[in-house]
């Protein structure tokens, strides 16, 4: 098959044409920003000398601070215009530049011996967060002038398709649905339909469709998304075998280093320890809230699952009435929720309520990464349509995890057991510190929040 050459198109040039702009525009200011205040407030390092060595001693640091801006924005995708709203852009440059300027000032007092005066740093980042919004809300909205609309083709094997276009169509500003057609209509229906789309999704379709697809998309560089089941997902965290000259993928999947589970503890006590202290004047406001409002319980505890399946109590904040649960029926919370308080509102939108889990990480009923603890009765629910959501507890249950930060509070169990899998099988000390500065990133963003559709109980969606 002979397969085309990729020719950039004119709209993704001008796209990446923009970009680049907008990273060496980032990049100048922030540096200049940077080496202004430093000379001007801290200079930590000797500036003795002629011109010339202050300047290359100056742009030295110039320079790593803008490598250490980027690596850092890169992590958090400050840059990608078009794709984030003005506001969401600035959150993440909002916590690159909190950790750059942090990092900066304590390598400063490190090699001052005593902690530097914090004002110009404070100033230095309002002046940064000033600038750069401006800066950024052009470039956002030039770069939307830019971007075409994504127009995509839905390739679908049942009808579940259908959460999955609802989820699309809330994103009319970057996606447009020109098409959606069953598996079943057969291959020559589907290629009549590619022709008006720029991407493919392909929804649970059996393999024959999507070996064709695969090669189709592949000739004609047609961008092309499937959905894994969960067996191919379990699968990844194998290997492949050269044994012979016919590739195999091993079975026998490869244990987690032998220091892993004694740093992963020792993170844990440390991570919990240190977020209790350094909280702890804001959980107090918080407990006294809850208890000011209407002289109920500040905590609550209730059963749930860690790793093996096995049961203990979990604490967090109240942000239910007293006896949300009254009729006995263990349900999520939903969209609309006339359970949750006032206060409640707010510590769940501020992820305030989970940080009484901190005790049960000290106590080992839990880690700091994991997948989210259920309840019995709605696993027990679950199960009975996926089986195999009793993978997901082959490690104990997190505070944060795969599925907390890549989903969200109401997605479905079978994605949620499909995104705890991936975690589960690359695993690693590096993954769970990515994880934890994930963490962060979507900590203030509502749609992690979102509850279930008012009427249900859990998050299995009916078809």
């Amino acid at each position: 098959m002979e397969v085309q050459n990729y020719v950039l198109p004119p709209k993704k040039k001008k796209r990446l044409i923009i970009e680049y702009i907008y990273k060496i525009f980032v990049f100048l200011m922030m540096a200049g920003i940077f080496s202004y205040v430093w000379v001007r407030f801290y200079t930590p390092f000797n500036m003795a000398g002629n011109i010339f060595d202050q300047t290359v001693k100056l742009c030295f640091m110039a320079c790593i601070y803008s490598g250490v801006y980027y690596i850092f924005g890169k992590f958090y995708k400050a840059y990608r215009l078009g794709a984030y709203r003005t506001t969401e852009l600035m959150y993440y440059h909002f916590l690159t530049m909190g950790v750059t300027n942090v990092l900066f000032f304590l390598e400063g007092s490190i090699y001052k011996h005593r902690i530097l005066n914090v004002l110009p740093i404070i100033g230095m980042f309002m002046t940064q967060w000033c600038l750069l919004t401006v800066v950024t809300l052009f470039f956002n909205r030039w770069m939307a002038k830019a971007c075409e609309v994504r127009k995509i083709l839905i390739v679908y094997g049942n009808e579940d398709y259908k959460n999955f276009q609802k989820k699309v169509e809330r994103k009319k500003h970057k996606f447009q649905i020109v098409g959606h057609v069953d598996q079943n209509e057969g291959f020559e229906v589907i290629k009549e339909k590619l022709s008006r789309c720029t991407a493919v999704y392909l929804y649970e379709v059996n393999d024959e469709i999507q070996s064709q697809l695969v090669l189709y998309c592949t000739q004609y560089n047609i961008d092309l998304y499937m959905t894994r089941d969960v067996e191919d997902i379990i699968v990844m965290g194998y290997e492949t075998s050269h044994t012979f000259d016919t590739p195999f993928v091993r079975t026998r999947k490869e244990k987690v280093k032998v220091y892993y589970p004694f740093v992963k503890r020792l993170t844990d006590i440390l991570f919990s320890l240190f977020g209790l202290i350094l909280m702890s004047p804001v959980l107090l406001i918080v407990a006294l809230c809850i208890k000011l409002y209407d002289r109920g319980p500040v905590f609550y505890k209730q059963i749930r699952l860690t790793k093996n399946h096995r049961e203990f109590y979990i604490y967090k904040f109240r942000s239910m009435v007293v006896n949300a649960e009254k009729d006995g029926i263990a349900r999520l919370s939903s969209q609309k929720d006339s359970r949750i308080t006032p206060i409640g509102k707010i510590i769940r939108a501020t992820r305030l309520d989970e940080f009484p889990q901190l005790f049960n990480v000290l106590k080992g009923d839990m880690s700091i990464v994991g997948p989210r603890p259920e309840r019995p009765e709605i696993e027990k629910q679950y199960l009975e349509e996926i089986p195999e959501f009793g993978l997901r507890l082959q490690v104990k249950a997190g505070l944060t995890g795969y599925a907390q930060i890549f989903g969200k509070y109401n997605t479905t169990p079978l994605d949620k057991l499909k995104l705890d899998l991936i975690y589960i099988n690359q695993q690693s000390f590096l993954m769970d510190i990515k994880l934890i500065l994930w963490t962060v990133k979507i900590m203030f963003i509502p749609e992690s929040t979102e509850g279930i559709e008012n009427g249900e109980i859990t998050a299995m969606k009916k078809s």
